[in-house]
């Protein structure tokens, strides 16, 4: 349950503070801050639906930073609740269970205020992967070095020009 996905900037970022405010559109968000954070940083954050909470009434002081009002834009029921998607000046999804759901009396259009934690907003860190397979048969490994030179004989068009564009000799690629 992703779906709050959101592009930020990096609004205020005072080092006196445990957190930094993210601007999304024109709305802002507190959020704790992470290791090489600035101002006028870009990134991508996440939000999941079960950490935003849903209050139909201002809640006064809490320790939550971010109280948002809005409203209610739609609801759907889902095997884990209901879905309730907001608008609080962007859109958000929180999901409750359906017992929540009707002691709130939640329809579209109500008024209500979102609660979101500084410290459940994460910030998606992109990851790229790069791994090598060997394979292992029953006369023995062949091990990803020789898998590229079986692509690079296939490419090349013969073992010669895949052992001159290896930089190795015939003899070499003939005994691999």
């Amino acid at each position: 349950m992703s779906e709050n996905r959101f592009q930020v900037t990096v609004k205020s970022c005072d080092a006196r503070d445990s957190h930094a405010w993210l601007g999304i559109g024109r709305a802002r968000l507190a959020a704790r801050k992470w290791a090489g954070i600035r101002n006028g940083a870009k990134g991508v954050v996440r939000i999941r639906p079960e950490d935003v909470l849903v209050c139909e009434g201002h809640p006064g002081r809490i320790s939550a930073r971010n109280v948002l009002p809005g409203h209610v834009r739609s609801l759907r029921p889902v095997p884990e609740g209901i879905k309730v998607d907001l608008q609080v000046g962007f859109r958000l999804t929180a999901l409750m269970t359906r017992g929540a759901a009707r002691e709130l009396r939640l329809r579209r259009g109500a008024a209500v205020y979102a609660i979101v934690k500084a410290v459940a907003i994460r910030l998606e860190v992109p990851l790229s992967a790069t791994f090598r397979v060997s394979l292992a048969g029953p006369r023995g490994m062949l091990d990803y070095g020789r898998i590229d030179f079986l692509r690079t004989v296939e490419r090349e068009g013969s073992l010669s020009a895949a052992a001159r564009e290896l930089g190795v000799t015939y003899r070499t690629a003939w005994m691999w």
